[in-house]
């Protein structure tokens, strides 16, 4: 019995939710946000869902293939110098020890559950972007939100 009305309440939100994109011509939440960063319709089209950066510090980002090797963790989230959020990613070799720090645009990521997985960029160019070596950006507010869109394995 109580599966059964935990199953109605979760048709019945999304339901709403699809109905509400569909009345707004977007995802839910897309459109007046916080983070005004342009996105492509690719990145667009994740659904981008509201993230505090104290919850994106931390996290592993691994490459978009079925095996998802483990490219680096976030370190900071800090302002590119488009003025877009970026991820300020501490790269790993597999073998150990530390490759240095890139950036990598917040929109060519996307959340997995409790990782981020590189979506926009393929990891032979993520190994050739520049180390970020002249000064460290300026990290944003932990408590600022920015918009990272959806993953599915």
């Amino acid at each position: 019995m109580v599966h059964r009305m935990r199953f109605t309440l979760a048709l019945l939100a999304t339901v709403a939710l699809g109905s509400a994109a569909l009345a707004t011509g977007g995802p839910p939440g897309a459109a007046g946000t916080a983070d005004a960063s342009p996105r492509s319709a690719v990145a667009a089209a994740r659904y981008p869902q509201p993230v505090r950066v104290a919850d994106l510090t931390g996290r592993q980002l691994l490459e978009d293939r079925p095996n998802q090797r483990v490219l680096g963790r976030i370190d900071a989230v800090v302002a590119g110098p488009d003025g877009n959020p970026s991820l300020l990613v501490r790269r790993t070799r597999w073998w150990g020890g530390d490759a240095g720090e890139v950036m990598v645009p917040v929109a060519a990521a996307a959340l997995l559950g409790p990782f981020v997985v590189l979506k926009d960029i393929d990891p032979e160019r993520f190994t050739a972007l520049p180390v970020v070596s002249a000064g460290r950006p300026q990290a944003l507010p932990a408590v600022q939100v920015v918009q990272v869109g959806l993953a599915r394995n």
